[in-house]
């Protein structure tokens, strides 16, 4: 549970970090992972408060990963190699 939130909370920072280096761009991969959370949360042109995006990303959590997953998969490329030691 408390994963959940801390992971969301990572993604909306890293979202809000990315959004920082425009107009550079990163892999087609990140950039669509960006856009599919920008969906849901928006960029923070100020200071707010953030329970609420927090909240929903929590709920989105499952499917951003499923989303990853397919276009990770749809790019025949691999994010688990390397990282078999780790598998459950």
């Amino acid at each position: 549970h408390n994963l959940q939130y801390i992971l969301s909370i990572e993604l909306i920072l890293a979202c809000q970090a990315l959004a920082f280096r425009r107009p550079l761009q990163s892999s087609p991969i990140v950039e669509a992972a960006h856009a599919w959370v920008r969906q849901y949360i928006s960029f923070a042109t100020e200071d707010r408060i953030f329970a609420k995006d927090i909240e929903m990303m929590k709920e989105k959590l499952f499917a951003f990963l499923q989303y990853c997953n397919e276009i990770t998969a749809k790019s025949n490329i691999s994010l688990h190699k390397n990282f078999e030691e780790f598998y459950l």
